[in-house]
């Protein structure tokens, strides 16, 4: 379903093809992703080893996105919004929207588009956090840690690295409380092989 899903957003998204080797917008961030674009980049080498926040994206490498062709929606649709609308609202001036080396789309993604892109998304990856969190639950309480590491779990660790995916937690979880409690996050460690 996931596939489906991706694969209809990304239609939704115009082309735009940043220059190669550049670094510029994922220096400084880390993006959440969902399960299934997780999956889809089967890069096992990658995985966060501790639960600090990411500085950067741990799939850029020496010359730009290791992962381009599968990068996740959030970086495909960065950039290709209408400069003209975001100019209008203001909206440029509170949030990097922009290539900073100039890159656009021939034709830009209409504002609203891209919100409602962002809500479904959302919506789509709040689902699979609550699932996977309700899966670790089960699973610690079934099994000794270190028995398999799920790349489900793996996924949920990479998401506690990212800012956006403690954010996102914390507002589905328990509204500002922590998403996991600490012997939940030794667990999860613990599963992954952390």
């Amino acid at each position: 379903m996931i596939h489906r899903l991706l694969k209809s957003w990304h239609k939704q998204i115009p082309a735009m093809n940043c220059e190669s080797g550049c670094r510029e917008c994922c220096e400084g961030y880390a993006p959440a992703m969902t399960l299934g674009e997780w999956r889809a980049i089967k890069h096992p080498g990658k995985i966060v080893k501790d639960l600090k926040v990411l500085a950067t994206c741990p799939f850029l490498g020496d010359r730009g996105c290791e992962i381009y062709a599968r990068r996740p929606l959030i970086c495909r649709i960065f950039g290709t919004v209408s400069r003209v609308e975001l100019e209008d609202k203001q909206v440029a001036e509170s949030l990097p929207v922009f290539c900073p080396r100039g890159c656009q789309p021939a034709e830009p993604l209409r504002a609203g588009a891209a919100l409602g892109l962002q809500v479904q998304y959302q919506q789509w990856l709040n689902r699979e956090v609550t699932a996977v969190v309700a899966d670790l639950r089960r699973y610690a309480a079934a099994r000794l840690p270190g028995e398999a590491q799920p790349t489900k779990f793996e996924w949920m660790y990479y998401q506690l690295c990212t800012r956006d995916g403690q954010n996102n937690l914390r507002q589905l979880m328990g509204h500002g409380r922590p998403a996991l409690a600490p012997e939940e996050l030794g667990r999860l460690a613990a599963i992954i092989g952390g």
